[in-house]
C-alpha cells in the first residue's frame, strides 16, 4: 500500500468512527481518486484533508443532496444543459465543461435535481480523473431570458467553493445577450470575488486563446463534435464503474463516441478523430 492509500484509509475509518450519518449518502470516499483530490488539495495534510472532506459532507447533506445514482439524475443528464467533455483539456489542463443557460429552467425543473445531477457529475468525474486540477467551463448564454436566472444557484455555488476541491478554475461567459448587463448587476453582489476573478466574457472566436481547436465544440468555432446521447451513455457506464470502491476506473475515454449531426454512423471514428474547422 503507498502512504496516500494509507491517509485514505485514516480518513474514512475516522469518518466511519465519528460522522457516520455523514458518510451513508456517498461511497464515493472509498474511491482513492476521489480522496486524493481532497489529499491533493491539502498538500497531503491529513487532518486538514479530513477537515474539508467533513465540510463538504455537512454541506451535501445541509443542501438535502441525499444518496445519488444515475437513474436519479438521467432526467437532468438528457436536458443537455450541463456536458463535460471527458478527453477535452484547456491550455492549463483543466477539464472542459459546456454549460447552456437557455436550457436551464427553474420554473420547470427544480433547482434542487439540477444540483443533484451537478455533485454526481462532480463526485463521478473525481473517482475517475485523479490528476485533474479543476474545470474551465464555457457558459453558452445564448438566447437566455430572466426565466433561466436562478438565484438559488448562487447559494449554491458560494456554499461549494469552500469544501469542494474540483472547483472550476475558468468561467468563460459566451454569446451573451442584451439581458446580461442588466442581470449582471444583480448577480455580482451574490459572488465572491474569487468567483468573481474566474469570469471572463469572451466572443467565441477568443476561446482559442483558452483552449486547443480540438477541444473546442464545434458549434463555437473548434473542432470538437458533442452529443448528449453519446455523453450519457459514457456517464452511465463511468458511474457503474466508479460505483465500487477502488483506486481507479475502468472505462476508457475511447468509449465515448461524439457526434452532431444524426447520420454518423457506429464505425464512426472515437472521440479522438475531428473535423479539421479552422478557429476564426
Amino acid at each position: 500500500e503507498t502512504s496516500e492509500e494509507n491517509q485514505q484509509k485514516m480518513m474514512v475509518a475516522r469518518a466511519e468512527r465519528e460522522e457516520i450519518d455523514l458518510i451513508r449518502d456517498t461511497k464515493a470516499i472509498h474511491n482513492l481518486s476521489f480522496m486524493h483530490h481532497f489529499l491533493k488539495a491539502n498538500k497531503y495534510n491529513t487532518d486538514a484533508a479530513y477537515y474539508m472532506l467533513l465540510e463538504y459532507l455537512k454541506w451535501r447533506k445541509e443542501q438535502n443532496i441525499g444518496p445519488l445514482s444515475f437513474d436519479l439524475v438521467k432526467g437532468e443528464l438528457e436536458s443537455g444543459k450541463m456536458i463535460i467533455l471527458p478527453d477535452a483539456r484547456d491550455r492549463l489542463g483543466n477539464m472542459v465543461a459546456v454549460f447552456v443557460s437557455c436550457k436551464y429552467h427553474p420554473s420547470i425543473s427544480p433547482t434542487l435535481d439540477f444540483m443533484r445531477s451537478i455533485i454526481f457529475l462532480l463526485e463521478t468525474f473525481m473517482c475517475k480523473e485523479k490528476e485533474a486540477n479543476g474545470i474551465t467551463i464555457i457558459n453558452d448564454m445564448g438566447n437566455v431570458g430572466y426565466s433561466n436566472f436562478d438565484f438559488g444557484l448562487l447559494g449554491f455555488i458560494r456554499g461549494l467553493q469552500h469544501c469542494m476541491p474540483l472547483l472550476p478554475q475558468q468561467i468563460m461567459l459566451i454569446n451573451a445577450p442584451a439581458v446580461f448587463s442588466m442581470a449582471w448587476r444583480v448577480i455580482k453582489p451574490f459572488l465572491t470575488q474569487h468567483i468573481l476573478d474566474l469570469i471572463k466574457v469572451v466572443e467565441p472566436k477568443q476561446l482559442g486563446e483558452y483552449l486547443p481547436p480540438e477541444n473546442i465544440p464545434t458549434q463555437y468555432g473548434g473542432t470538437y463534435i458533442t452529443s448528449t446521447e453519446r455523453w450519457i451513455d459514457y456517464v452511465k457506464k463511468l458511474s457503474e464503474a466508479t460505483s465500487e470502491p477502488s483506486s481507479s476506473s475502468s472505462v476508457d475515454d475511447s468509449d465515448m463516441i461524439v457526434s452532431s449531426t444524426n447520420d454518423v454512423k457506429k464505425s464512426t471514428p472515437l472521440i479522438h478523430h475531428h473535423h479539421h474547422n479552422e478557429v476564426d
